[in-house]
């Protein structure tokens, strides 16, 4: 299953909201970046935020 497909049937099931929807497209999207060495291409601070919405996608996971 491709990852927006995945992140489309998380919304569909009430897993996530489609506001967690559009930071998981944009965190897969830097990581797909990084993957691919397009390093002029995002920030650190995207870095950081894909860091941060793992972390806390994770974290709400665990705790739910």
């Amino acid at each position: 299953m491709k990852l927006d497909a995945l992140i489309s049937e998380l919304v569909k099931v009430a897993a996530i909201t489609e506001l967690k929807a559009k930071r998981a497209r944009v965190a897969a999207s830097v990581r797909t970046k990084a993957t691919h060495a397009q390093w002029d291409e995002f920030t650190e601070s995207d870095v950081a935020e894909a860091d941060a919405f793992t972390r806390e996608l994770i974290s709400d996971q665990l705790d739910g």
